[in-house]
């Protein structure tokens, strides 16, 4: 979470925009942070970006390891989430970008062996989206069973 804190008051000093944050203070996932960064870092953005100047977007943290993020945009077409992960592909913005933003987010989350959807609208709304993100829950094993285990 603190990866995910440091990006979105970043994004908020960039874009003068709101980031709501919730949920657990830590998320431990397996992989390069860096590459985690990322992943999120684009996001965040495209949240922002693309959802309402009125409200903020909203990320929430989870104990099993998943983050959940909701802008307040208009409505996504079937087209446009069937699309929105192709290089070079924008829907209707006036935005600044490449399009190449979520092909890289499809690109880490299978180095990171994330699963990421997009629901549009948001779950209970007319309106919105939510990206679900979800990592492989990472278990801790203690050092007695690590040292009954040959498979370390």
């Amino acid at each position: 979470m603190p990866v995910i804190q440091f990006l979105a008051r970043e994004l908020e000093r960039e874009k003068n925009q709101t980031i709501d944050l919730s949920g657990v203070p830590h998320l431990m996932i397996r992989g390069d942070m860096d590459a985690a960064g990322i992943l999120f870092r684009n996001l965040l953005e495209n949240a922002v970006l693309h959802g309402s100047s009125l409200r903020p977007a909203h990320v929430i943290v989870t104990e099993n390891s998943e983050i959940l993020i909701f802008n307040d945009c208009d409505p996504l077409t079937l087209e446009s989430l069937q699309n929105m992960e192709k290089p070079f592909v924008r829907g209707k913005t006036n935005a600044e970008g490449s399009g190449l933003g979520l092909a890289i987010v499809r690109q880490v989350s299978l180095q990171l062996q994330a699963d990421i959807t997009i629901t549009s609208p948001a779950p209970g709304k007319n309106k919105g989206y939510c990206r679900y993100c979800s990592f492989p829950v990472r278990r801790y094993r203690s050092r007695s069973q690590l040292e009954g285990s040959k498979n370390y």
